[in-house]
This record gives structure tokens, sequence and C-alpha cells, in this order.
């Protein structure tokens, strides 16, 4: 089996590749799908915090084979996302 790493099997405004897209992607398909610009906004800066939030909660200890760079890689794409809404 051929591997494809970063690429989803759905676009996200009109990006399959996930080192292709941002933030401003992820809000821009919410719009897409109808959300108002304000709507999304809120929303995705909603979620972005509350993933920040539970990202600092995680004790590693509790997730035997998950390595510390895994977590620490969706630490700062949280942030940058959050710095750039």
């Amino acid at each position: 089996m051929r591997e494809y790493p970063h690429i989803l099997a759905m676009d996200v405004n009109g990006k399959f590749h996930l080192t292709a897209m941002g933030i401003h992607d992820v809000q821009a398909e919410g719009n897409n799908w109808g959300l108002f610009p304000e709507e999304s906004g809120a929303l995705i800066r909603d979620v972005a915090v509350r993933l920040d939030t539970a990202i600092a909660a995680v004790d590693l200890r509790n997730y035997p084979g998950v390595p510390a760079a895994a977590l620490e890689t969706v630490a700062r794409r949280t942030k940058q996302a959050l710095d750039r809404l």
C-alpha cells in the first residue's frame, strides 16, 4: 500500500495537502458551507482555544507510545493557528 502523508481525501478550500493549507482555509471552507465569516471565525477560534487548553492538560504518561514530539507539534500548530486568527 502506498502512503500519502499529509494529503486529505477531501479538500479544504480547494486544497488537499495539509502543508499547503492554513487556518484561513478552514474559515473559507466554513464560509463555502454557508457560515457567515463572523460565525466561522468565532467557531474556529473557540475550537482552537479548547484544543490548546486540552493539549496543555495531556499527561503523556497516560499514552504510552505517543512521542512527546507529536504532542509538541499539535501544540505548536494550534498556537500558530490562534496567532493567525
